[in-house]
């Protein structure tokens, strides 16, 4: 019978060729008992075999290796004969400190602050208890590592054992201004949450601008992997690597509290009309409000009225959870990790949008819908940048008046993010201009066409799309790809800290031991679940439907209705 393979204690008494070679006796080995087994027929010590091969083919191996040929390039320089020093060079300080940044260059908004962390929890096999977790993969090894021990539990006959493991936790450590504890002062935390002169540059929409334009700036992430290619004449080799594109990008922003007591007691703010009341033509001012003349005054008559302030009333919302739970086989899970750790990333980044989601849902029910359909001049001028710019803005000034806001006050606008490729479709269309201007409309004018009216747009996942709605055809995202981009719009528009989303202050990623799942090689790896509640702080809210084509028509060649 051949000798199994047995890594060596002292990988760097090794040459680079004789570690090389190592290796790839390392790898036939692996090949050859992984070949020889199956679901049914596995024993332990084979997989505890399989892992102990490859954890050397794949992480030990090849480290000790680079550590290899890194002390054989210092030999190397060291023997090398120096370079002869000039004695007259002058080292400047200028030469060690990198050029000043010109004084034109655009403001860098200050780096977001992290308010959260992610740490390992205690237990978890090659990571310490409150170690950071500084990326979805450590999350995946480490909800690897910590299900990889169930395999040796046993239950007894006839029973079932379940135990929840922790595996990691998002503790949210807000400061005390941005946590709600009890009922007494939090009001006056919720509103400074949501005010705006906090953010650079003293508003959203200067926030927002600053922010996008460091994003503009910031190099583009690439794909999980790069797919090998195949040699000529030779066996095509494995590629153990996962193209994972799933991320985290275009989910809704709102301002965030932490919810220490699992809900908040609030009230909804006071519109305009609610203080003044409501006035008719002829009685122009209502109880508590007066315009006397002289001989009224004298006369005594009409009776000077007085406003009573009424009672608040309270509306407490509660947190409810949203959550994930993932199950795996044990097999595959000790024989393709990096397929395992790849699914948990995706599957925690396919959460993130489940929530984001839900909460975008959660908004739009709490918002008033104004449908714009069948109402002049929206029914016949159906393009779509002019639509949606003039519809936004009558929606803002709508709304200013109704709370008599600033005239520069900022307020939100949520749209879908294809609405984007619809604005560009629309305006390449048009006739006549400059077409070497009209070809791009970039996403920058796009965005001064929205904060010129007022408006901080997001263009957002997960609303209006196939997903949104479980469709699977005729959105975006959809099973079979679409033939069009979508001909209705809905469009949020509120003003800014109308609306702030209440978190629970930590969330545990468990892994669970379940015996009665070991029967089939079946484990769960992972099962979280989070707290949260969109909190409505002020009255208005809105939700607008507008028919859009992007058909490059202008007023010039069409006519179009505005009402009587």
């Amino acid at each position: 019978m051949p000798k199994k393979f047995t890594v060596p204690e002292r990988l760097d008494l090794f040459s680079v060729s004789g570690l090389t070679a190592l290796l790839a006796e390392a790898q036939a080995e692996y090949d050859t008992v992984f070949a020889t087994i199956s679901a049914a027929t596995v024993t332990n010590e084979q997989l505890d075999e399989l892992e102990g091969l490859q954890r050397f083919v794949r992480t030990d191996g090849p480290a000790a290796l680079a550590d290899l040929k890194k002390r054989d390039e210092r030999l190397h320089a060291l023997s090398a004969e120096p370079e002869p020093v000039t004695a007259s060079a002058t080292l400047r300080v200028a030469d060690l400190v990198p050029a000043a940044t010109p004084a034109t260059s655009a403001p860098v908004p200050a780096p977001l602050v992290t308010r959260s962390s992610l740490v390992a929890s205690a237990g978890v096999p090659g990571f310490e208890n409150g170690q950071r977790l500084t990326s979805l993969l450590d999350v995946a090894r480490a909800f690897e590592a910590r299900s990889a021990g169930h395999s040796a539990h046993t239950a007894g006959r006839d029973s079932q054992v379940v135990s929840m493991s922790p595996v990691a936790q998002l503790v949210r450590d807000y400061p005390d201004e941005y946590s709600v504890f009890s009922d007494q002062g939090d009001y006056a935390k919720l509103l400074a949450v949501g005010d705006e002169s906090r953010l650079p540059g003293g508003s959203l929409i200067e926030s927002a601008l600053l922010r996008y334009e460091a994003l503009k700036a910031a190099k583009r992430p690439g794909t999980d992997a790069l797919v090998a290619a195949a040699g000529w004449c030779a066996p095509s080799e494995t590629d153990y690597s996962i193209c994972l594109q799933v991320t985290t990008d275009g989910l809704y922003d709102a301002p965030e509290t932490q919810a220490r007591r699992g809900g908040v007691r609030h009230n909804t703010g006071i519109e305009f009309d609610t203080i003044f009341g409501t006035c008719t033509p002829g009685a122009p001012n209502p109880t508590g409000y007066f315009n006397l003349t002289e001989a009224q005054v004298a006369a005594g008559s009409p009776t000077k009225t007085c406003l009573e302030i009424p009672c608040p009333s309270f509306v407490d919302t509660r947190l409810g959870v949203t959550g994930l739970c993932l199950t795996g086989n044990i097999l595959a899970n000790r024989g393709y990790p990096e397929f395992t750790a790849a699914f948990v990333r995706g599957a925690l980044a396919a959460s993130a949008h489940q929530v984001n989601r839900e909460q975008i849902a959660a908004v739009v029910a709490g918002s008033v819908a104004v449908n714009l359909s069948a109402a002049a001049p929206w029914a016949t001028d159906v393009s779509v940048v002019s639509e949606v710019l003039s519809a936004v803005e009558m929606a803002i000034v709508d709304i200013k008046y109704r709370l008599r806001l600033m005239r520069n006050a900022s307020l939100e606008v949520v749209l879908p993010y294809w609405i984007l490729a619809q604005m560009r479709a629309d305006w390449i269309r048009r006739n006549g201009g400059d077409y070497s201007k009209m070809i791009c409309l970039a996403d920058s004018e796009i965005m001064a066409g929205f904060t010129c009216r007022g408006a901080r747009p997001q263009f957002v996942y997960d609303w209006q799309d196939a997903f949104a709605s479980c469709a699977v055809s005729g959105l975006p995202g959809a099973d079979t790809p679409i033939n069009n981009l979508p001909a209705t719009l809905q469009f949020l528009v509120y003003p800014a800290g109308t609306w702030i989303r209440a978190v629970s202050d930590v969330i545990t990623l468990n892994s669970v031991y379940d015996s009665t799942k070991l029967a089939t090689n079946q484990v769960t790896h992972m099962f979280t679940e989070t707290g949260w509640a969109m909190v409505q702080m002020c009255p208005v809210s809105r939700v607008y439907t507008v028919p859009i084509c992007p058909s490059g028509r202008t007023g010039n060649q069409q006519t179009i209705t505005c009402p009587a």
